[in-house]
């Protein structure tokens, strides 16, 4: 037995001494990825709750949503094992220690006794590749957690905008249907006493149910928008939040961007982008350990019958057959990973050039709604006001101008959504922020 003991303390000692344990400290790669996100996200001055009586931001609402996803935090614990990984890849293969012992059936003594431990060493040249590759995978999932944090800054910032200008639109929409109202109101007395014709007052039924219609529709609208911003803040049941009227109207000088440098913008910035080049990297660290020399050093202690001892060393060898297939596979996968790759970049060029045109439209067509529809009307309320102190318009006719200028400020806020939508569409195709380019724009 103390042969035993000492035999297994000493292989024990020669194992350990070729390896040592793993220490794992992801904090610094999470923090990482927070740094990422807070170059491009707002700083929020309070976390947001239910019964809070403060009004929501749109940068608190794009940090509660950050704090609060549950993907983001999946994405998190991605980068935790990552980096754990990381850490074992620099690491010894985990020794492996056997015994055996002799069991006497004929009744003498003096059975045989074997130890022995193994220790792979193949780790000593694919280490260097299986540090890059864990080192790459380490980098895609920050920056996957990154990009996940630009998403949901595009998404509240659309929804948050939505919000507000559907708010809008309801107050429009219910000022429209009180006008609406009292016109048919007054059509109505205006038939009883012989003044306007059956036919009239039908036409005019008839505007009014498709005012209310309107009215129905901002409203459905205005609550699938709080429901919306709510699930994104993480309280998808909770929607008694009020934003902040303070809220700055985006100031938008297209001129400050040009194609060209949206495009540089977004190959350099964009987190998806950049993970597709992790890849890339990863893949070919990965041709170094397609089919490597696998070798494993033995040890093995040996008593026999006649207690006699030996210690005997040995090397296992593993012939690699496959060694063609493996590289051919390793091959075609660093292959998949480049095409992949000039994939996303065509892709991502796409994404901005197509917002760039969006919101070139989307800014055309607000300045029409603007000139041509709202901006006339409020001329025409304004005079038939004037005309009607004078005696000159009737009571109707400045209903209807007003009517009219109601259904062009609905229109307006319409296109300032589109308008916001297509901004924030753009922000998020050049990589979350213009900031780089001084442009940021709100």
């Amino acid at each position: 037995m103390k042969t035993f003991l000492r035999s297994m303390l000493l292989l024990l000692t020669i194992q350990f001494g070729l390896t040592n344990c793993a220490s794992v400290d992801a904090t610094s790669d999470v923090n990482k990825v927070h740094s990422l996100i807070g170059e491009r996200t707002p700083e929020t001055t309070h976390l947001f709750k239910a019964c809070t009586n403060s009004p929501l931001s749109l940068d608190d609402a794009i940090g509660i949503a950050i704090a609060n996803d549950a993907i983001l935090q999946k994405e998190l614990a991605i980068v935790v094992q990552r980096s754990a990984e990381l850490t074992q890849a620099g690491q010894l293969p985990n020794p492996t220690i056997s015994g055996a012992f002799g069991i006497a059936t004929d009744g003498m003594s003096g059975a045989p006794l074997v130890l022995r431990g193994m220790q792979g060493l193949s780790w000593l040249w694919t280490r260097p590749d299986s540090i890059a590759s864990a080192d790459a995978s380490l980098k895609q999932a920050i920056l996957t957690a990154s990009h996940r944090a630009m998403e949901l800054k595009r998404d509240v910032s659309i929804a948050y905008k939505k919000l507000s200008l559907a708010e809008d639109q309801m107050f429009f929409a219910t000022e429209l249907l009180q006008l609406a109202e009292a016109r048919l109101k007054h059509e109505q007395k205006r038939f009883e006493i012989g003044e306007e014709s059956l036919l009239h007052i039908e036409e005019d039924k008839k505007q009014f149910g498709m005012i209310e219609l309107l009215f129905d529709t901002v409203q459905e609208q205005t609550a699938h928008a709080y429901i919306e911003l709510a699930t994104l803040l993480g309280h998808p049941t909770h929607t008694t939040f009020y934003l902040d009227d303070n809220l700055n109207q985006l100031d938008i000088a297209l001129n400050d961007f040009e194609l060209e440098g949206l495009f540089s913008l977004a190959q350099t910035q964009r987190f998806d982008l950049l993970t597709s080049q992790a890849v890339v990297q990863q893949r070919t660290a990965q041709l170094g350990l397609a089919s490597p020399p696998e070798i494993t050093g033995t040890l093995a202690l040996n008593e026999s019958f006649n207690e006699r001892k030996a210690l005997m060393p040995g090397v296992n060898i593993t012939l690699q057959l496959d060694k063609d297939a493996k590289e051919t596979i390793a091959d075609a996968k660093l292959e998949q990973s480049v095409a992949e790759h000039v994939h996303i970049l065509r892709t991502v060029q796409a994404d901005v050039q197509s917002s760039f045109n969006a919101l070139l439209h989307a800014n055309s067509q607000k300045e029409i709604v603007r000139n041509s529809h709202v901006q006339p009307a409020h001329v025409i309320v304004y005079n038939n006001q004037l005309l009607h102190r004078e005696g000159e318009v009737s009571e109707l006719q400045v209903l209807q101008s007003e009517i009219e200028l109601l259904k062009a400020r609905i229109e307006l806020a319409k296109k300032e959504q589109a308008s916001a939508t297509a901004y924030f569409n753009l922000q998020f195709a050049v990589g979350g922020t213009f900031k780089t380019l001084n442009k940021e724009g709100e």
